[in-house]
C-alpha cells in the first residue's frame, strides 16, 4: 500500500485560476487550509461578498485588521 493513499488532494476550482487547488486537503475535511471558510479572513467587503485571504483562522488579513492606535 502506498503512503500516498492516505493523502487526498484539495480539488477545489480556483476562481481566479480556474485550476484545481494541489494543497493536500486538512485531516477529516473536505478542502485544503487555503479553502476552508473559517480559515479565512471573512470580512464583509462594501460590495458584500467576502474576504477569501487564508488566515489560518486567526481573524482578518493584514487589510482588514484595525490599525494599532500609537
Amino acid at each position: 500500500i502506498s503512503r500516498m493513499s492516505e493523502f487526498e488532494l484539495c480539488g477545489v476550482i480556483g476562481p481566479t485560476t480556474g485550476h484545481k487547488c494541489t494543497n493536500l486537503k486538512v485531516r477529516g475535511r473536505e478542502a485544503c487550509h487555503v479553502h476552508l471558510p473559517e480559515r479565512q479572513c471573512g470580512f464583509i467587503k462594501p460590495d458584500g461578498s467576502r474576504c477569501i485571504v487564508a488566515t489560518g483562522g486567526k481573524g482578518y488579513c493584514h487589510r482588514h485588521r484595525d490599525p494599532v492606535p500609537q
